[in-house]
């Protein structure tokens, strides 16, 4: 035995802390594990020994899943912990006929135990359990299993079991009732095959996510009712100590996910957290509607409402509902007890069904700088009325190579940048920053060289390149997002004036100090804006004249974000001013516009270095672009050109001569004609338009071009 003061200073423990015989046997089964690790795990155990001997020492329950955590330790923790039972004095009758009956397999091998128990039993009058007596008389020579069954044991040794044992009937195995409160949700036997389960799952074997988990539980409202019922029983009971009109300040969920978290953390190996892979579990009680019935005798009113406002859900209540209506203090506590019964009613038969798991990955943000060469791709799908307007778009270009590593559709990328440019408009310097927000994603890691496979294979498009692409928290979205006006952009402009292009207009167009214009809403694209006058701030402008054409000039301008361009060069028929039209005192156009600089330093410059678009994979450049860009043909575009100068001329607004469209567009179509099939599909007419009339002299020419500065105005 125990020393006297040991066992009072324990028993005070006990006492004071009244543990629960569950918290014995998770501190069971966590010397369980810790035996095979630890060299010394003796040491470790005596507070177990000390908790166990206690427990029968004070007369508390101790339920059989302790004794059964016990006989799954190893031998060399197991046999300190018998032979100090066997000196905790008597113990119950009822105690160890349920021992015996839930741990017989496990007893097996072990007759210097069950002897002294069997002693014990008989010494208090108790009939001796079948389990026992096989021990006793020898037969447990064979195998655990063989034992599971015990009449199949007493068959196979030609013994036949009786339905008396030492003159009494058997004990007759106890029925449990679902909990009252959670109809069975906090099991813990449910709750670890739940965490069993989430890690053998498909679905969720699909996620490469380091991040962790997060769960989702969607429960059934009767729970709310029967937590009320058991406030008003708790009130009824303790009404020094609790009050009707304070409702309970924990709710079911939250004690469920606290369990289940830690559960999930210990059988997944990984933490907790809000960025991690969503795991739903949903419950659902078949008696649910049923119950709920009843509060329509309870608050009449309420119901009454919702009947009547055409916008409620067609359910009988919601879970917002009874939140709001059904709370200790806004209903009458009489008469909720008259129509529910306080406590609950046990139910046999009906307790909560766990629905199909399913599971959501993170959502994760890719931002990156990307340049747009060509000036027929829009930024996003351009769809009119289901039809598509353009062949491909920057974002397409782009989720093409991202989305395969991250296991979603290309449909599930969602687009965003600090700013968009025209169709027409390309996007140059270091580029616009952008991010892609991908939802679902089957993994939140970007190691450094799929992020270069991703820029390289964006690269190969030779439309599209992107760069510095990377993962990004969310709160970090606020550098795109803020500041939108107030943010510089740089452009660069190519312009043709009606008349020569003269030194005093290039020096009316060198302004150092900042202007603000009046901006009314562009006509084209007043069909998807609202009708405003917009101030809008120019910091520079300065202008250099092409010596190869006398009509063109190159216009460097700063200015706020938000400004239109292309109307503040040619005024938008006075919709726009001051303008470069205003300015100059002079008919001028945009022909060609360029983004230089977006005055942004985000996200984080990344010092990548890339392969030349030659040195790349072979397979990887046919699995992209099978067929290599053709160049344009020089010779169709000279007989272009010989044939547009036997048209008659005409002019357009500003005055000059120009052939008439509809003729020159019929001309071009059937040269167009003999163009081989696969280069027609890449190099448009339109190109050979353009490169014909810039060969004329219809504007300005390619030299013009390459002078200031233009290195792909053109493809070819």
């Amino acid at each position: 035995m125990l020393h006297t003061d040991h066992r009072q200073r324990f028993g005070e423990r006990f006492r004071a802390h009244a543990e629960l015989p569950d918290r014995l046997a998770y501190r069971l089964d966590e010397l369980r594990l810790s035996s095979h690790l630890l060299l010394s795990p003796l040491q470790l155990c005596l507070d177990v020994v000390q908790s166990f001997v206690f427990f029968l020492h004070l007369g508390l329950p101790l339920g059989s899943r302790c004794l059964g955590q016990l006989f799954l330790l190893p031998d060399r923790v197991q046999q300190p912990l018998l032979r100090v039972l066997h000196l905790a004095g008597d113990i119950e009758a009822g105690l160890v006929q349920a021992f015996s009956k839930l741990c017989f397999p496990l007893l097996v091998g072990k007759a210097d135990f069950v002897v002294p128990l069997g002693e014990r039993l008989l010494d208090a009058g108790q009939p001796l359990p079948l389990e026992l007596l096989l021990v006793q008389l020898g037969l447990d020579r064979g195998t655990k299993e063989e034992f599971v069954d015990i009449d199949a044991a007493l068959k196979k040794r030609d013994l036949e079991p009786a339905d008396q044992e030492n003159g009494e009937h058997k004990a007759k195995k106890l029925k449990e009732n679902i909990c009252i409160a959670c109809l069975g949700l906090f099991d813990l036997d449910r709750i670890a095959t739940l965490a069993c389960e989430v890690k053998e799952h498909a679905a969720y074997q699909q996620y490469r996510c380091e991040a962790g988990f997060l769960t989702s539980i969607s429960l059934p409202i009767v729970l709310h009712l029967r937590q009320l019922a058991l406030w008003f029983d708790v009130v009824d009971r303790f009404p020094q100590t609790f009050f009707p009109g304070t409702a309970p300040d924990i709710a079911v969920k939250d004690a469920l996910k606290m369990i289940i978290i830690h559960q999930l953390e210990r059988t997944l190996e990984k933490p907790f957290s809000v960025d991690g892979v969503m795991i739903n579990v949903p419950y659902a009680y078949a008696n649910e509607e049923e119950e709920l019935r009843t509060l329509e005798q309870v608050s009449p009113g309420v119901f009454a409402n919702r009947k009547a406002n055409k916008h409620t859900k067609k359910e009988f209540i919601s879970r917002n509902a009874f939140e709001k209506h059904f709370t200790p203090n806004m209903i009458n506590g009489d008469r909720f007890r008259k129509h529910y019964a306080v406590p609950p009613v046990s139910s046999e038969e009906v307790g909560l069904v766990r629905g199909e798991l399913s599971f959501t990955g993170p959502t994760i943000f890719l931002a990156g700088r990307y340049n747009k060469f060509s000036r027929e791709l829009s930024q996003t799908p351009w769809m009119i009325d289901g039809k598509r307007k353009m062949a491909g778009s920057v974002q397409e270009t782009i989720g093409a190579s991202v989305a395969p590593h991250f296991g979603v559709s290309d449909e599930q990328l969602i687009f965003s940048s600090s700013g968009r440019e025209d169709v027409d408009v390309r996007c140059l310097g270091e580029g616009r920053p952008f991010v892609l927000e991908i939802v679902d994603a089957k993994t939140d890691q970007l190691p450094e060289d799929v992020a270069i496979r991703m820029e390289q294979e964006v690269g190969i498009s030779q439309t599209v390149a992107i760069r510095d692409i990377q993962l990004v928290k969310r709160e970090d979205l606020v550098h795109i997002r803020h500041g939108e006006e107030d943010k510089r952009k740089f452009y660069r402009a190519l312009c043709v004036t009606a008349e020569p292009v003269t030194e005093e207009m290039v020096r009316k167009l060198r302004i150092d100090e900042p202007f603000v214009m009046q901006q009314v809403t562009p006509l084209r694209v007043l069909h998807r804006r609202t009708l405003l006058a917009r101030p809008r701030t120019v910091y520079s402008v300065k202008a250099f004249a092409c010596r190869e054409n006398p009509h063109a000039m190159v216009v460097d301008i700063v200015s706020q974000a938000g400004t239109y361009i292309k109307e503040l060069v040619h005024s938008d028929f006075g919709r726009t001013g001051p303008s470069f039209h205003s300015i100059i005192g002079s008919e001028i156009d945009i022909h060609a516009l360029d983004v230089m600089a977006i005055d942004l330093d985000w996200p984080k410059k990344l010092r990548r270095v890339l392969l030349p678009v030659e040195r790349v994979d072979e397979a990887l450049r046919e699995r992209h672009y099978p067929t290599p860009r053709p160049k344009i043909d020089l010779q169709l575009i000279e007989r272009i050109v010989v044939q547009l100068q036997q048209l008659p001329d005409g002019s357009d607004p500003l005055g000059r001569p120009v052939k008439p469209e509809r003729l020159v567009q019929r001309l071009v179509e059937a040269v167009h004609r003999d163009v081989p099939g696969h280069v027609r599909q890449q190099v448009p007419r339109t190109i050979y338009l353009e490169r014909a009339r810039l060969r004329l002299g219809q504007g300005v020419t390619v030299d013009a071009l390459q002078c200031a500065g233009r290195l792909r105005f053109l493809p070819g």
